[in-house]
């Protein structure tokens, strides 16, 4: 987010040299991420441009957040799409990648898991995911059965495509899908970057294949704005709850209703379909539960 700032201001005034990304106490904030990239000064000195982002200060909301009531509001100007981020990999991290494919074959990178596991509203059920994952596992072996109805004598197998997680530091294996190790956010990236397709929750992983340009089917719920946070070329399911988004951190009974609303039948459906899209890519659009 906040290289997505810098490559907007380096892209409209590219005299004035990369800038600098400092948290509102002024301490200057580094990341791996912006590794290699041109927007974003790796030794600032007090003239380059700055902004400030992070500790609270984040360009998606209004400066007063949280309120009082314990609910963020989302910003009326500001959107993710305008201000696309860049990840620039390694050979190193694009390995974690190749050597999934090498392995699993064709694979989609499911993470089901947000960054801010405090917040119940943005987490669907650990129930429902594993349901999804175990239809979506079934569906995806009947379609590659499919496939190869009417094949001749000798053609290759298509095999069924894999699931795939990430093992880092915060996360509990979901079945059925096998763990790949990614120590760093770089090394998840490096993965997704191999991936025919990414299966999330809105966040991380939803940036990051935004940068990185690969297909996404993403979950929202009912707290987080998808019009502000969300990119159109992904599959965005979003719940169609006249209180969505509704901004809470509290324990929230529309958030809930929303994650139910959500069925593992639907979700299924859209990454299937999705699947079958993307041998003739076209306009993303959002998928109403």
């Amino acid at each position: 987010m906040a290289a997505g700032l810098a490559n907007t201001a380096f892209a409209r005034r590219p005299d004035l040299g990369p800038v600098t990304i400092v948290a509102p106490s002024g301490k200057v904030r580094w990341s791996p991420l912006w590794q290699g990239n041109p927007a974003i000064a790796t030794n600032p000195d007090p003239a380059t441009p700055r902004i400030v982002c992070g500790g609270g200060v984040l360009p998606y909301l209004d400066a007063d957040c949280p309120r009082a009531d314990g609910r963020y509001v989302y910003s009326t100007t500001y959107r993710a799409r305008d201000h696309r981020t860049t990840i620039r990999l390694t050979d190193v991290d694009r390995q974690q990648g190749l050597d999934a494919c090498a392995t699993h074959g064709q694979f989609i990178l499911v993470e089901p898991y947000p960054a801010d596991r405090k917040n119940q509203n943005r987490q669907w059920p650990r129930a429902s995911w594993e349901s999804c994952l175990m239809l979506l596992r079934s569906r995806l072996i009947t379609r590659a059965r499919a496939a190869r109805v009417g094949c001749a004598p000798g053609t290759p197998l298509t095999p069924p495509i894999a699931l795939l997680q990430c093992a880092h530091a915060d996360w509990t294996p979901m079945a059925p899908c096998v763990s790949v190790s990614t120590p760093t956010f770089l090394r998840a990236c490096g993965v997704m970057a191999s991936a025919t397709l990414v299966l999330a929750l809105e966040g991380g992983l939803q940036f990051a294949a935004a940068a990185l340009g690969g297909p996404a089917v993403i979950l929202w719920g009912g707290c987080i704005n998808s019009e502000v946070l969300g990119y159109p070329e992904q599959v965005n399911i979003v719940d169609p709850s006249p209180e969505t988004p509704c901004g809470s951190v509290k324990p929230c009974d529309h958030c809930n209703d929303a994650w139910a609303r959500l069925t593992p039948e639907l979700v299924v459906d859209e990454v299937i379909a999705e699947l079958d899209r993307l041998a003739a890519p076209r306009q993303r659009t959002e998928v109403v539960t």
